[in-house]
């Protein structure tokens, strides 16, 4: 996963605390952007609820899905989870559609790329932190 610091977004928006965030927004917005890939949908969205850092939101975008995999999310009864079906726009808009969606002050781009370094999304926040304590 990669983490990034969402734009416009003001760093003074975001009250945090040692546990987590304190305005009512999460700290860490995991954003999985979709098109056809039903056999793996479910996996990927239960893999970024499961964290053991529970202070995220995930944030789904379909992107004009043929295969219904954003109807096999349907099931999921998790305030965190958020899905935005959209028309066939590729990819990149996609990708830009989920960031401005993303409520997080940090966003997490889970790809099929970086599928197998989700599970280090509680160690990525605690580095984060240290080093914006160093600026």
């Amino acid at each position: 996963m990669i983490l990034a610091v969402p734009s416009p977004r003001s760093t003074e928006a975001y009250g945090e605390t040692a546990g987590g965030s304190v305005s009512g927004s999460p700290v860490v917005s995991v954003v999985i952007c979709a098109y056809n890939v039903a056999p793996y949908i479910r996996d990927a969205v239960d893999s970024a609820l499961e964290q053991t850092y529970e202070d995220i939101e995930v944030v789904v975008v379909d992107d004009g899905s043929t295969d219904g995999g954003a109807d096999l999310l349907s099931g999921i009864d998790d305030p965190r989870l958020r899905i935005e079906k959209r028309p066939h726009s590729g990819h990149g808009a996609s990708l830009n559609a989920g960031i401005a969606l993303a409520r997080g002050r940090y966003v997490g781009l889970l790809t099929r790329m970086t599928a197998g370094f989700l599970r280090s999304c509680s160690g990525t926040w605690r580095i984060m932190r240290g080093i914006r304590r160093l600026i």
